[in-house]
């Protein structure tokens, strides 16, 4: 019975997985832990596949947040401007005091805090929004 239970259990992960890449690129980690199922999680294979995909879900252009990012920091999480502007989003310590290292050298919570200060009216405050994304819908 556990070893039925755990090949169905895998059948629909791989079935989830297949649905998911259909919207985004992920690698699919299978992680066994000593008490069946099998985890899994579904990490996005790049930084702009995250990017893009969180942007969708909190309703901003996908193309308009990933032109934000590659042309602030080329897709990397190194400083920029001296150390002034941090992270794939380059947060600017000088702008934005408030935004922790730790919360602008984050993927994941970077991406929450600029998305959301796009989604209250900002969009323009990035020094790349008028000169390369300007033509990109903000919205969709």
């Amino acid at each position: 019975m556990t070893t039925t239970l755990h090949a169905l259990l895998l059948k629909l992960s791989l079935l989830l997985v297949s649905v998911a890449a259909a919207q985004a690129t992920y690698s699919v980690t299978v992680i066994p832990s000593s008490i069946r199922p099998v985890q899994v999680s579904l990490i996005p294979t790049s930084p702009d596949a995250y990017i893009r995909t969180e942007a969708a879900q909190k309703g901003v252009n996908p193309d308009f947040a990933s032109c934000i990012v590659s042309h602030e920091s080329q897709d990397t999480d190194r400083p920029g401007d001296d150390g002034n502007s941090r992270g794939y989003w380059q947060i600017s310590k000088i702008w934005h005091p408030e935004v922790s290292d730790a919360v602008a050298y984050s993927l994941q919570s970077s991406t929450l805090w600029s998305l959301n200060w796009i989604k209250a009216g900002h969009a323009a405050q990035w020094s790349t929004y008028g000169l390369y994304c300007s033509s990109t819908a903000v919205f969709p």
